[in-house]
């Protein structure tokens, strides 16, 4: 394995591993354990590059946090409707991330 060869990884994997350390105990054996909430914090946090967090690429929405519990969900009967607002939104995304990772390149 050369990790020169996977930077975008490597790259991820150096975000991640201080927040790892952080929230494990002081053996560092529960880092397992911390993943997921680990995950969920970067996939849930605004990158400066696209202007977006990854989840909602991955979703097409902002994601739901445990203070959003009490507040109601949004329900739609009309599928085509709902279909339609999510395809404008990802390409909506897609414009904006793209023009914000060029802007950043040339700063």
């Amino acid at each position: 394995y050369n990790p020169q060869a996977n930077g975008q990884c490597e790259r991820h994997n150096a975000t991640l591993l201080p927040n790892l350390i952080a929230l494990s105990n002081r053996s560092k054996s529960n880092w397992d354990d911390k993943l997921l909430p680990t995950t969920f914090n970067y996939n849930s946090t605004r990158h400066d590059s696209t202007g977006y967090t990854p989840f909602e690429f991955m979703f097409a929405r902002h994601p739901r946090f445990i203070t959003d519990l009490n507040s109601s969900l949004t329900t739609t009967h009309n599928i085509s409707h709902y279909h339609h607002t999510m395809e404008q939104f990802i390409e909506h995304v897609k414009i904006a991330a793209r023009e914000n990772t060029l802007r950043n390149q040339h700063l």
